[in-house]
Parts: structure tokens; sequence; C-alpha cells
């Protein structure tokens, strides 16, 4: 189910940076000779392009998220169903002969004793799916270095560094330029041109820094809180990173204004506010992962007293050999039932696999169509 998730995300996230790729190419192709189209009009269209893809994509990965709760609640009581079963088939099986009812008490205490064990097994299996903080980290690394490397001839990209995940991890965040106080980021990062300027005065220009820089921050965590379930992509990395560079322009402008600069230059500045980015975006994730991970238990939980309440009916209600049989014998069936649901999956998977295998390469589907 999780590499499912992953693959329809992956190939979502494709589609959707392909067709804005497609969409500007063809704007810029229909709009770069006409006079009604002035550069900074051009560049605004552009980003007005994003939105409606944006919107499609949003829309079915909610669709998406939807149905696989749903699948996943039904995967989940199906697994609880199995394990139960057999536990009552166990119990059948050791009881044969006798006669009676198992008592509430020996009943609930059977289901106790059996649920701490399943409990421990779903922990363990979620544990095996489950990402933990190093595994974020090198997956937002990931997208944001090879935002870099692919702008390195732009400003400013030429002097960024390309963190790893033990720096990324050992970030907190009251070391980032939006939490500094203003004496701390002054000191740090801010120096007077002249001695005559006093601390109160570059303690203050440290301030509007912070507040240009803070509503960039702002910014990305909404783009970031608002990708749901989808990661970030490599162009809302990039377009948020070309974003605080141009903020540093405008804090050198403001500092400028009131004789202060950057203490030796301002790129330590800079990668700091690059590497409050990829912190903010990992801080995230990691907090979706541990809700994830949370309402897993949740959902599983939910099932407990139902399951509780047929895995002690089963075993009060049967009285003999007969109500055993007719027991085993619904459980037998619901048994080929399932043997059969994964015989059409797997016959269905083949199919897929065989189809995918036959068809023509899809990368040039829209080239092909075009032509004829």
């Amino acid at each position: 189910m999780e590499q499912i998730d992953r693959e329809f995300k992956a190939n979502l996230l494709s589609i959707r940076e392909t067709f804005l790729e497609l969409l500007v190419a063809d704007f810029d192709q229909k709009t770069s000779a006409s006079k009604q189209f002035t550069e900074a009009l051009r560049q605004e269209f552009k980003k007005r392009l994003h939105a409606p893809i944006t919107y499609a994509c949003e829309l079915l990965s909610y669709t998406w998220q939807l149905q696989l709760a749903s699948v996943q609640n039904q995967d989940q009581l199906k697994q609880l169903k199995v394990f139960f079963k057999h536990k009552i088939e166990e119990i059948l099986e050791h009881q044969r002969g006798g006669s009676g009812g198992m008592s509430e008490t020996a009943a609930a205490q059977l289901f106790e004793e059996d649920w701490v064990q399943y409990d421990k097994s779903f922990k363990v299996r979620l544990g095996k799916t489950q990402k933990d903080a190093r595994q974020i980290a090198e997956e937002v690394n990931l997208v944001f270095n090879h935002g870099i490397r692919s702008r390195r001839t732009t400003r400013h990209f030429q002097v960024l560094e390309q963190v790893n995940a033990a720096k990324l991890l050992a970030t907190t965040s009251d070391v980032q330029l939006s939490r500094l106080p203003d004496d701390r980021l002054a000191s740090d990062y801010l120096s007077a041109r002249e001695a005559s300027l006093s601390g109160s005065v570059v303690e203050a220009a440290a301030a509007e820094v912070k507040e240009l820089v803070t509503v960039v921050m702002s910014r990305w965590r909404d783009i970031v809180s608002g990708a749901g379930m989808q990661f970030i992509s490599q162009q809302d990395a990039v377009d948020i990173m070309m974003e605080i560079n141009l903020t540093l322009e405008e804090c050198e402008e403001v500092l400028k204004e009131r004789g202060i600069s950057f203490s030796s230059s301002p790129v330590p500045f800079l990668n700091a506010a690059h590497l409050e980015l990829r912190w903010i975006a990992f801080d995230h994730f990691v907090q979706r992962e541990q809700r994830r991970v949370k309402e897993q238990l949740a959902s599983l939980h939910k099932f407990k007293s139902s399951m509780r309440d047929e895995f002690m009916s089963i075993l009060q209600r049967q009285k003999g050999d007969v109500d055993r049989a007719s027991i085993v014998g619904g459980r037998y069936e619901e048994s080929i039932e399932e043997w059969l649901d994964n015989l059409l999956v797997g016959f269905a998977a083949d199919v897929r696999g065989q189809v995918l295998k036959d068809m023509p390469d899809a990368s040039s589907a829209a080239e092909r169509a075009y032509q004829h």
C-alpha cells in the first residue's frame, strides 16, 4: 500500500511538472513576438498559468487520499479478522469434543491476550513503513540540493551550501534567522560602517531585516502545509530560494540606507536563511509522518470493540460439534473468498504489467498524436 501511494504521488508530481513546462513553453512561443505582452506582463501571466493545473492535481490528490484511507481501513480490518479467525480456529480445535460455550470472563481474558499480541505485531509492521527523521532530512536535502545544482549559474546560487542530513538534523528552531533576538542577529551578522552608530541603531536595522525574512518564511510554511500528502517539488524549492535571494538584496538596501552592512559578507546570512527554508520543510514532514502513525494506531483501536464482541460471541455461543462445524465452515468460506481476491488481484497485476511492457514509448505520445 505504501509503495503504491509513493508511486502515485511521484507520478502525479511528474505529470504536473511536465504539463507546466509544456504550458509555459507554449505560452512563450505564442507571446514572445507579441508587442502586447511586456516582459513584466508575461512573467505575471506565467505565474497564473500554474493555478489551474496545480488545483487539478491537488483535487486529484485529495480524492486519492480519501480513497486510500478507505482502502487502508478495509485492509486493516481484514488483517485483524484474519488474525482472530486463526485464533478462534485454534481454540475450537483445542476444545473439540467438549460441551458448552466458553465463559464471558475466560473469553474476555483470551481476547485481551490475543489483542496484545496483534497490537505488538502491528506496531512492528508499522515501524517498518515509518520514515525516520534522517530519511526525511535526506529527502528534503535532495530536492534543495538538486535545485541549487540546476541554478548554479544564477546569482547567489553559486555561494549556497549543499547541506547534508547531519547538519539539518542538528539544526534547531532557536538558531533560525526569523526567530533570533534582534541583538543576537545584529552581533552575528551585522556591523556598523561608522563607529559613531550605536548598538541600538544596528539592532533596529536587524529587526527590519528579520521582518523581511520572516515574511518569506511564513509564505514557505503556507506552501509546505498546503502540499497536503504530497512532498515538495523541486520547482517549489527553486522558487522559494529565488525569493529569499531577492529578499537578501532588499536587506542590503535597508542596511545601506542606515550605514550598516553584513559583517564580512552576506553569504553566511544567505546560507542561514536557506537552511531555515529546509528546516521548515523538514519539521513539517516529520510531524506529518508522526501524525500518520498515530492515525494508523487510532484506526486500529477503533476496531477493537467490534472485534471483541465478535470474538466473544463466537466462543460463547458454540455449544457442540454442530455449532463448531458451522463456525469453521463460515471461516473456511471467508478464506476461499480471500484467496480468490488475491488470485484476481495478482492476475490483474500481471495483465497490467504485460500491457505496460507492450505499450509504445509514452514520452513521444504527444508528438505522434500531433503528427497524426
